[in-house]
């Protein structure tokens, strides 16, 4: 059992050692950082809740569901929050438009 956990950990760990390594290349989006913080977030309760109920052998695939369901929940969140960005640009560039005596 421990062997396993060991193994599932180590493995967690490398794959945390390449997404970072490989993300680390240009800056990040905030749907890339969405994605990346809920995966990571994802996994880890993902493993934790797996390994409770599955007395320890189930910590790998809750890792890979929590991992998937929290990726696409911090890309949503990322998408969000750029529509959310960008309404506000459009909305302060209007007025800036509108105070120089230009109209739409």
């Amino acid at each position: 059992m421990i062997k396993d956990l060991k193994r599932q950990f180590v493995l967690l760990a490398m794959i945390i050692a390449i997404v970072t390594g490989a993300g680390c290349s240009a800056p990040l989006t905030t749907r890339e950082k969405g994605a990346g913080i809920g995966a990571l977030g994802g996994a880890a309760v993902g493993a934790l809740g797996g390994g409770i109920a599955g007395g320890g052998k189930g910590a790998g695939k809750g890792a890979l569901i929590g991992g998937g369901v929290g990726a696409g929940a911090g890309t949503l969140y990322g998408i969000y929050d750029n529509k959310k960005h960008d309404e506000r640009y459009r909305s302060a560039y209007i007025g800036c438009m509108k105070s120089k005596g230009y109209t739409a």
